[in-house]
């Protein structure tokens, strides 16, 4: 249902490019239609544009695109559209090769300025009507300035609660997917429920972002990647750390690009011509899991099905680098030699099948997902690497051991409060492996951002519109 025409919030400033007829600008604050017909808000004659060719409105902290079945129809950005949310630098095309207009979020200041510029004034030679004016707006400035600041904060508040949300809801999904003795077809129908609820708060959390003016003012393509992964993490980019971001833009930079990009791509392509990328994907989709986790595998041991890692009291074996006492906990047959010196891969330890090892892995992670992470992606991958870890030095492994008397709110629940607050918890090993996996992922976002001539199973080439929030 369309909003009535008092919607106002930001307003849209246009800029209309008509072969032939030049540039000119307008503003809009409230729904508009644009078509060739002179009873539209705006008017464009020309052969592409029918009579009433799009309707434009704001809702859901957004403007959204409507195509009022035009002949000859709607693009953004060089997609073709019926429905589409319209943000900040967009492109808006009436027709192949029709008119076009680049949109532009402004402040209700710059819109009331650009209307005011195109007012005759009245009396221009009386002063003293100028310099009133003058103070006017310096108080007018002033109130709106204030005004600006505490929509700003109320904007945060907002999309702060709207991302506790969605995690209590990425944990309601999780727990449905670990029924097991429910009904297929009545937990696919809770799954179907709850992700549209998430779908639904994402886009008012994400439209929050777009008001803040968040991803607008991140002027480095590769800061807007990294923010970008974290939501694909199930992490607040609100709360991301500078400390975080900082490690993982210098990882991507030069542990990745520099020094390990080779091994990136072997990783890739051992992954694709192995089957392991199809058979991540499956066994992740069936347990609501990110499909970023594939990344720590990638990370950790180049998904060498083969990989042993001989250090600490008891080693870590097969891609997943999966100790003992994990795999044995997840079903896995675990070889058990007398000599603990050399571990070769065998027929008789599961670690070094592949899909039998992802799937005991996707089980530990689902369970820390839903325990002990409350659906945090990194204290998730955080965790698991840090039992492994534990238990290759001798610890006993129970789920939930790490943090028995850690707070138990979602917002206490993530890497960096953790570390804070508990740093003998997660090791600075396991630490810089997680900033590896993140920087691996960001890189897996957009390959095409990074001039590398490879595909990832994660790929959505953020680089044409980083800052897009719905995906």
């Amino acid at each position: 249902m369309l909003k009535a025409k008092n919607a106002v919030h930001p307003p849209l400033h246009l800029f209309v490019d008509v072969e032939g007829q030049g540039k000119k600008e307008y503003v809009f604050s409230s729904t508009f239609r644009v078509g060739r017909d002179e009873d539209c808000d705006l008017s464009i004659q020309h052969s592409h544009v029918s009579r009433h060719h799009l309707e434009m409105e704001f809702r859901d902290q957004c403007w959204w695109l409507h195509d009022l079945e035009s002949t000859n129809g709607v693009f953004v950005n060089e997609k073709k559209v019926q429905h589409a949310p319209v943000l900040d630098k967009d492109v808006i095309v009436l027709g192949v090769g029709g008119p076009s207009i680049s949109c532009t979020y402004i402040s209700k200041e710059e819109a009331n300025q650009f209307r005011a510029e195109r007012r005759e004034p009245a009396e221009r030679s009386k002063l003293v009507y100028f310099v009133i004016a003058f103070i006017l707006l310096g108080v007018v400035g002033f109130f709106y300035g204030k005004n600006e600041l505490g929509k700003q904060e109320r904007f945060r508040e907002q999309a702060l609660s709207l991302f506790t949300t969605v995690r209590n809801t990425n944990i309601a999904i999780a727990e449905v997917y670990a029924e097991e003795d429910a009904d297929r077809l009545s937990k696919a129908q809770r799954i179907i429920e709850l992700q549209k609820d998430r779908k639904d708060d994402l886009e008012s959390y994400r439209g929050y972002l777009i008001r803040m003016g968040f991803y607008s003012e991140l002027g480095d393509q590769i800061y807007r990647l990294i923010y970008s992964t974290a939501s694909q993490f199930s992490e607040n980019e609100l709360t991301l750390p500078d400390a975080f971001v900082n490690d993982v833009y210098t990882c991507i930079q030069q542990y990745w690009l520099v020094e390990n990009i080779e091994e990136y791509e072997a990783a890739l392509n051992t992954a694709q011509f192995s089957n392991y990328t199809s058979a991540h994907s499956k066994i992740m989709r069936e347990f609501g899991l990110p499909q970023e986790f594939f990344y720590l595998p990638l990370t950790i041991s180049g998904f060498d099905s083969k990989k042993d890692l001989l250090s600490g009291f008891e080693p870590q074996a097969g891609a997943w680098k999966l100790s003992r006492a994990s795999a044995e906990m997840y079903g896995l047959e675990v070889e058990n030699p007398q000599e603990m010196a050399v571990l070769s891969s065998s027929a008789n330890d599961d670690r070094y099948n592949f899909v039998k090892s992802t799937r005991a892995s996707a089980k530990l992670l689902h369970d820390i997902y839903r325990k002990e992470a409350f659906a945090s992606g990194l204290l998730t991958v955080a965790l698991f690497l840090q039992y492994q870890e534990d238990q290759a030095n001798g610890k006993e492994f129970s789920v939930g051991s790490l943090l028995t008397d850690a707070p138990t709110d979602i917002d206490s629940r993530n890497l960096w409060y953790i570390m804070e607050r508990y740093p003998s918890r997660i090791s600075r090993e396991v630490y810089q492996d997680v900033v590896r996996i993140f920087a691996a992922a960001a890189i897996g976002q957009d390959p095409q951002l990074f001039n590398l001539d490879f595909t990832t199973p994660t790929a959505t080439n953020l680089s044409s519109n980083i800052y897009r929030a719905f995906q």
